[in-house]
């Protein structure tokens, strides 16, 4: 199906990339996975922001020099890294594409870097969303739903619940992106508040689950010392929304390393919710189901903590009492026999 779609199609769809740097060694291309997994349906580009910091080091920079999105861009991917500074000239030229571009915002607040450390929020970033209704919260939320990562040293690893690379299947039925999707993965995600807007239409399309709490002010990213939630802490938060109007459609994910190759869960479906949407906002729908996989994982739905608990007591007591009554009855059937 996608090799006869190239073939009835000149043109494949731009998607132009900003905040990741073009690596040429796949190994260490973060958009690796993304990449290979749209099959050569979408034609992805990185754009550089030049970065001017290089003048201190003898290298001649131009102040304002030029960072411009192609006129030929049918989406842009904006990941906000800890690693990329977003320069004034390319949030204006950001903000100039969205007046009629369709694009997806990666992002957190606060920042988090590759060694884990917090640093301050792109501020410029979250100021653009804000203008179509969009405003990424300055926290990191945890889930009960959690993905296990590998912990150790020294030979030695196991595999523990880490709450702050959440999971969530929880989407908006309303949204038409979730065609074969089971679950998707969030790792140190943000919560995203809406607000409505005159001319646009906004959704709420992502939420975590009920067992799930925020952290805001001072981060703790260390599994060991996160401490559990009061019962008042618990409520579900907005992970990904969006905001349409007649001319673009605008997403923002609370998490910058949400379609990033090092971060993807085998359990997810990341790549084939993006595809989903690259389908509708680079391709008005027409790569639709090309790619579509079965789902392999099917989440059990949340029960509450008494269902819960009556399930556990019931397994702890049920075998017990199966081998109780079973040897009641051998004992009587020997005793009959005497």
């Amino acid at each position: 199906t996608s090799l006869l779609y190239r073939m009835t199609n000149d043109k494949i769809p731009q998607i132009s990339v900003v905040g990741i740097p073009d690596l040429y060694i796949p190994q260490q291309d973060q958009l690796g996975a993304l990449k290979q997994f749209s099959n050569n349906l979408f034609s992805i580009d990185t754009l550089t922001i030049p970065d001017n910091s290089d003048k201190s080091d003898g290298v001649e920079v131009l102040p304002d020099a030029d960072f411009a999105i192609p006129a030929e861009t049918d989406t842009l991917l904006v990941i906000d890294t800890a690693e990329q500074d977003f320069t004034d000239q390319a949030l204006t030229e950001i903000d100039r594409y969205l007046q009629t571009g369709n694009a997806v915002f990666f992002i957190n607040s606060p920042s988090i870097s590759d060694n884990l450390q917090t640093g301050p929020t792109e501020d410029g970033l979250i100021s653009l969303l804000q203008k179509y209704g969009l405003s990424v919260q300055n926290n990191i939320i945890l889930s009960s739903n959690a993905e296990f990562v590998n912990m150790g040293s020294n030979g030695f690893s196991i595999f523990v619940p880490y709450p702050m690379w959440l999971w969530s299947s929880d989407f908006n039925s309303d949204a038409a992106y979730f065609a074969g999707i089971g679950r998707l993965t969030f790792p140190w995600a943000s919560s995203i508040d809406v607000k409505n807007i005159k001319g646009r239409d906004i959704k709420e399309i992502i939420r975590t689950g009920k067992e799930s709490w925020s952290q805001t002010g001072t981060f703790s990213l260390n599994p060991q010392q996160i401490a559990e939630p009061g019962s008042d802490m618990l409520k579900t938060f907005t992970i990904a929304a969006e905001s349409s109007s007649k001319t673009n459609k605008i997403m923002a994910i609370g998490s910058s390393r949400f379609i990033l190759s090092s971060y993807l869960s085998q359990q997810s479906q990341n790549l084939d919710f993006i595809f989903n949407v690259l389908s509708d906002y680079a391709s008005d729908g027409a790569l639709s189901g090309i790619t579509s996989r079965a789902v392999n994982i099917y989440p059990l739905p949340e029960l509450p903590a008494q269902v819960q608990d009556t399930y556990k007591y019931s397994n702890i007591l049920l075998l017990p009492a199966i081998f109780a009554v079973f040897g009641t009855w051998r004992l009587w059937k020997r005793n009959k026999q005497d």
